[in-house]
């Protein structure tokens, strides 16, 4: 499986938080958000699919799809817990977690750590900081501040900024389908984010 097929599988996580929390009565999501979700979906087909492999399916599209479940389940139950604990905490107890059910699945560990350069341990501690411990912390937060509509549609902002990044530091020139498909995909997003303004006022 390439990595458009994959990108747009894992987008398919705002739309199963938002389901799942429909569906258990703790969200309420209005028609017009419906639709500006969906557009924003479409946008994310049209920009994998706008990648040099187009999109494949296979065994591995499934296992990504199901962790696409897991990721919304434990996004509901990290907003329910923050309602009652510290963002920080919250995220502590997630990254341990998932750490040890991680390690029966590490091969040589003890190897692996004693082969890390230094500049591996630079970047071994930023993603630990910096994409997990801070911005976790932050999403926690943000979870119960916001509603859930205008957190989950600002999640499709990510393959952008992901082919944004790709092209300024790697060099890679997205297709034309694919920025058809990230216009298509902003204004979902902007979408959204009007409509939860409107409810505000």
């Amino acid at each position: 499986m390439n990595a458009g097929t994959g990108s747009m599988l894992i987008s398919c996580i705002p739309v199963l938080v938002i389901l799942i929390g429909v569906l258990s009565g703790r969200e309420k999501v209005g028609l017009l958000a419906w639709l500006g979700i969906g557009l924003s979906m479409t946008g994310v087909v049209f920009t994998a699919a706008g990648s040099e492999s187009g999109l494949t399916f296979n065994l591995g599209s499934l296992l990504i799809l199901a962790a696409a479940l897991c990721a919304a389940i434990q996004t509901l139950i990290s907003k329910s817990l923050t309602r009652r604990y510290a963002a920080v905490d919250v995220t502590t107890w997630a990254i341990w977690l998932g750490t040890l059910g991680l390690l029966p699945f590490s091969h040589d560990l003890p190897g692996a750590v004693s082969r890390l350069s230094a500049m591996g341990w630079v970047h071994l501690v930023f993603l630990g900081v910096v994409p997990a411990a801070l911005c976790y912390t932050i999403w926690s937060w943000v979870l119960v501040t916001l509603p859930i509509t205008t957190v989950m549609s600002a999640v499709y902002a990510i393959p952008l900024f992901s082919v944004l990044f790709g092209w300024l530091l790697l060099g890679e020139h997205p297709s034309g389908m694919t920025v058809f498909g990230g216009a298509i995909t902003l204004a979902g997003v902007a979408w959204v984010q009007s409509l939860t303004r409107k409810e505000k006022s």
